[in-house]
């Protein structure tokens, strides 16, 4: 009786396509730079594109994509992913994003970033209208909230936004959210309000600079003077770069 031979029909998987679903990018952009990809075979050009995405080297990442876009248009991480690579240039990525939403309606993070789009050309109506779709996906989206603050902060809308950015700190304390909320305050000239807030800012992060700042004006408006001035100068040697000039006169 002979022996019975048995081969496997299944593909050899390529290293690249191994090192990516290993999460090992590093290893993936080598191997595409020492190797010539296979420009017909989408999975290795949206490997190559991802891994350079994930590696923050967001042209390298466009180049891939790109290619990998002409082999297939029903993706849609693939156009979310062209979107960040562009908005992460500079570039606003709006196109990409919608292209994506013609795919999922329901792609909350596809939403989220065609507001962030949106507040990047100074639309902030439409960013409104695309962050609260975000939050029909994901009420718990604290980013997004932050972002409508911001949004209606800019739209001289002081308590809707105060409305927004507390939303987001019962989601998530976050020391810059609790400082957002203390420049609002400030704008309205609730110094002791936004002083409070400032505090409650540098209790989570006591080096945030912003808050540091924002304080010590405050101070300086409340005619604490003195206080004020100590973290002037802690601003000025910390963040030189921050144009404290304003109120340092009142410290000669």
């Amino acid at each position: 009786m002979g022996l019975l031979l048995t081969y496997s029909c299944e593909p050899t998987k390529s290293p690249l396509l191994k090192a990516y679903e290993n999460e090992d990018y590093i290893s993936v952009v080598e191997l595409a730079q020492n190797e010539k990809i296979d420009t017909t075979n989408y999975d290795l050009l949206f490997a190559t594109g991802d891994a350079y995405y994930n590696l923050e080297k967001y042209d390298s990442a466009k180049k891939y994509l790109l290619l990998a876009k002409e082999l297939h248009k029903e993706d849609k991480m693939l156009f979310f992913k062209l979107g960040k690579s562009e908005y992460w240039t500079g570039g606003t990525g709006f196109a990409w994003f919608a292209v994506a939403l013609t795919l999922d309606n329901r792609f909350e993070d596809a939403w989220y970033y065609l507001g962030l789009s949106a507040v990047e050309s100074g639309n902030y109506k439409n960013a409104i209208n695309n962050f609260n779709k975000t939050l029909e996906f994901n009420p718990n989206h604290h980013n997004c909230y932050q972002q409508l603050s911001l949004c209606y902060y800019l739209l001289n809308k002081p308590l809707d936004a105060i409305q927004a950015i507390d939303q987001a700190i019962e989601i998530n304390d976050s020391s810059y959210y609790f400082y957002q909320k203390a420049v609002i305050t400030d704008y309205l000239g609730l110094y002791r309000e936004s002083l409070a807030l400032c505090d409650s800012s540098l209790v989570r992060d006591s080096l945030h600079i912003n808050s540091i700042a924002l304080k010590a004006q405050n101070l300086v408006n409340l005619d604490r003077f003195q206080e004020g001035c100590k973290l002037v100068k802690k601003v000025i040697r910390l963040a030189p770069e921050e144009d404290m000039s304003e109120f340092s006169k009142f410290c000669n």
